[in-house]
């Protein structure tokens, strides 16, 4: 099933992904039926510029959720929010911020827990929230990019992955509902600023919306088999561009090196395999990740999830 919708602040979302399913919601809130699933899709408006859609579900069949790029400009940046239960072979957990001259797939596999939250903020509000300004050096892209394509893309972390887990329990807040999203909404963002403040490179990603289609299919190569380093004369030919630039642009996109970006992802991988599969040994999660010495595993495994990975099967951590 495909769910495609394009950006705008006047944009039903609900309404519109239940007519495709032929169900009904009502109060901004859609329950997944029975035969399709299970789990829910909210809706919280904040403030006129600022609101929230909420995405807990398990579905019985595959989801394609297709955001399509847009040429009428606006001041709303979306930050997308995605924590997955298990490893998806193409998509991992993460969190990206895009303006509306950007497209972006999801894809969601059957059976597959997904936490999502996608926040919808225009740029005074943001810059109200945060104190800072246009010109404030490590804001500064985010603001004098909105008539040209602008995404960043960041791992989710730990704190996020917390945030966006109690974001999803349905609870009765009363009359201090819209002030609990309201506040756990501001803790994700500045979850994420935290996070995003630690880059080297902030600059905008000078890059047309083609370039970032063939960026975002470099990162899809890149996760398709995790037992392969990546070979960047290889992906340079597959983006259609030279090797300096694919680099520079993936860097500004990701926040990292290729290189570094499979090493997180392999170790990602590694981490969930260890955790969601008993009976597979350290030794066996890292021969099918490509490793020939598992010493050389070990340590990438620590630096990167922060315990070696025989204490990570023992505790069952994250």
């Amino acid at each position: 099933m495909i769910f495609e919708f394009y950006p705008d602040s006047k944009l039903d979302y609900i309404g519109k992904f239940a007519a495709q399913l032929g169900i009904t919601y009502s109060d901004n809130f859609l329950q997944i039926p029975s035969p399709l699933g299970e789990g829910f899709i909210k809706e919280v408006h904040l403030e006129s510029d600022f609101k929230i859609l909420i995405h807990k579900y398990q579905l019985k069949q595959g989801l394609t959720i297709r955001r399509l790029a847009t040429n009428e400009p606006h001041d709303i940046l979306t930050f997308r929010f995605i924590s997955r239960a298990s490893m998806n072979k193409n998509y991992l957990s993460n969190v990206q911020v895009l303006n509306c001259h950007v497209a972006i797939d999801d894809f969601i596999t059957p059976d597959e827990t997904v936490y999502y939250v996608i926040v919808s903020i225009s740029k005074d509000k943001l810059m109200a929230l945060t104190d800072l300004n246009a010109e404030t050096r490590e804001v500064k892209p985010f603001f004098s990019s909105l008539n040209k394509p602008l995404l960043y893309q960041e791992a989710v972390t730990f704190e996020m992955n917390k945030i966006l887990k109690e974001l999803s329990e349905l609870q009765a807040y009363g009359k201090l509902e819209k002030f609990y999203y309201k506040m756990r909404t501001i803790e994700l963002l500045y979850a994420f600023f935290t996070r995003f403040f630690e880059r080297s490179v902030r600059k905008a990603p000078h890059a047309s919306k083609a370039d970032v289609e063939k960026i975002l299919t470099i990162e899809k190569v890149i996760l398709r088999d995790l037992s392969v380093q990546p070979n960047l004369p290889s992906l340079a030919i597959e983006a259609g561009m030279s090797g300096t630039k694919m680099k520079s642009l993936f860097k500004e996109i990701f926040g990292s090196s290729i290189y570094n970006y499979y090493q997180h992802a392999r170790m990602t991988e590694a981490a969930s395999l260890l955790k969601s599969n008993k009976n597979l040994s350290v030794s066996e999660v890292g021969y099918q990740l490509g490793f020939s010495n598992l010493g050389h595993f070990s340590r990438i495994f620590k630096k990167i999830i922060g315990v070696n990975p025989k204490e990570y099967a023992k505790a069952r951590l994250f």
